[in-house]
């Protein structure tokens, strides 16, 4: 029924440097227009006691690696920071990412992942991978 598409969550067990995990994400819509926004959540769960400050960071990318909406911030927007985090607690992230108005009629890559903000290096999964792909979004024409 309607709103299906937003409640459902993708599982998943991807765990970045070994010591967070992302269970699950959902992303709505997977269709959409250049400035609409898109609306996701990401459930993490910490796998041990983090001791770090991750900034999580989402991206709308095409093939050539052009990025045509980003949002990085610590998650719950500052108010559950990763170095807060024992093992096993779970933190349901739930933000926006805007489009570009600018963005092409293509279809992209929603990426996500986590990163060191004063090196800005970012934890990698097990298979060396810096990010995750949430999904492909089809950008239409207006």
């Amino acid at each position: 029924g309607p709103g299906e598409e937003i409640s459902s969550l993708c599982d998943v067990g991807l765990e970045f440097g070994g010591q967070i995990a992302l269970t699950g994400y959902s992303v709505s819509p997977v269709t959409a227009y250049p400035g609409d926004t898109l609306e996701m959540v990401l459930n993490w769960q910490a796998q041990r006691d983090v001791v770090e400050d991750y900034t999580v960071f989402v991206q709308l990318i095409r093939t050539d690696a052009q990025i045509w909406g980003q949002n990085d911030r610590a998650p719950l927007d500052g108010r559950a920071p990763t170095s807060t985090w024992a093992a096993g607690a779970k933190v349901y992230d739930t933000f926006n990412l805007h489009i570009s108005p600018d963005a092409p009629p293509d279809t992209y890559d929603l990426i996500a992942g986590l990163y060191q903000p004063a090196t800005m290096e970012r934890l990698r999964l097990s298979d060396g991978a810096d990010h995750v792909t949430l999904g492909r979004i089809a950008v239409r024409s207006k």
